[in-house]
């Protein structure tokens, strides 16, 4: 008995792997070999090979909603090996391309299809689906490699992107760039540095001195964005990026492009009530060990 459970199992086994077999479309297409023909007058079958298993052709045209043959009309093509044999009158589906359906994406930024299992893939196009995604609108980002594996791949059953839309690039902020440190009160006194890496408490860097000339800041204009589109020809419209206003003091002025702040005394730069000033009167308490050495074309 245990020998015959064995035997069995072994059976059951080896049918569990060819079923997995049959379902794997890759090994079936390298099996199958023939060829089904769908005219205005009828369907034909040609066999190339008499060992091709019948029910899989039987289960193909079923799959396509045919249901105008007969098994005995699939085996009169057995008899005539390599030839094309008329197996059914004109199928009505059959006599038209796979019906399309057209979804959307959120907001239109892209568009998928999906191809009906019923239908004659031989009149099934990338022309046809791309006329049919234009009848719904979709007019942009279209792909045709998409399109193209689609047909020659037969899928079906499933919603596959082939559009897709551009989205908007907002546009980047102004920035301003200080090419010299603004004095401050407050500011924390720094020795200088000297090559050694000795601190130099006699010459404490309390501003930079600026010379007639010199641009004293620069502004990155604000940019307005790239504009994106939507797979049904929509604009959209990116945000644009915030301006900064390039305000100007004393002993300034800004350049012919209204982008850069330029000196038009020696002096230490400072920003009083937002704008960008030279002041050529610096004032101290005291000259002391504190201040350190002072060092400026100007008043003191």
């Amino acid at each position: 008995i245990a020998e015959r459970n064995y035997v069995k199992l072994e059976i059951y086994d080896i049918e569990k792997k060819y079923s997995a077999e049959e379902i794997d479309n890759n090994n079936l297409k390298k099996r199958d070999k023939y060829e089904l023909k769908f005219e205005s007058d009828g369907i034909y079958l040609k066999i190339d090979d008499k060992n091709q298993d019948a029910n899989v052709i039987s289960e193909k045209l079923v799959s396509l909603e045919v249901f105008t043959f007969s098994y005995e009309d699939i085996m009169k093509a057995y008899d005539k090996i390599g030839e094309l044999v008329k197996i059914s009158e004109p199928s009505e589906k059959m006599l038209n391309p796979p019906a399309i359906t057209v979804e959307f994406g959120k907001e239109s930024m892209s568009a998928s299809i999906k191809i009906a299992k019923a239908g004659n893939w031989g009149l099934l196009t990338e022309e046809l689906i791309i006329e049919e995604l234009k009848k719904n609108g979709v007019i942009y980002g279209i792909k045709n490699d998409e399109i193209a594996k689609i047909i020659r791949e037969e899928i079906t059953g499933m919603f596959i992107l082939v559009a897709e839309g551009k989205k908007c690039v907002n546009g980047e902020d102004a920035e301003l760039s200080m090419k010299y440190t603004p004095f401050s009160k407050g500011a924390k006194l720094t020795p200088k540095i000297d090559e050694r890496g000795n601190a130099d408490f006699k010459n404490l860097e309390i501003f930079e001195l600026v010379k007639t000339g010199d641009i004293i800041a620069e502004k990155r204009a604000a940019t307005l964005g790239e504009q994106g589109s939507t797979v049904t020809g929509v604009v959209v419209e990116p945000k644009p990026g915030k301006d900064i206003l390039l305000r100007t003091g004393k002993n300034c002025t800004t350049s012919d492009d209204g982008l850069k702040v330029i000196a038009e005394t020696e002096g230490m730069v400072v920003i009083e009530q937002d704008k960008i000033s030279v002041s050529d009167i610096f004032t101290i308490e005291a000259v002391n060990v504190n201040s350190g050495n002072i060092q400026f074309n100007g008043s003191v």
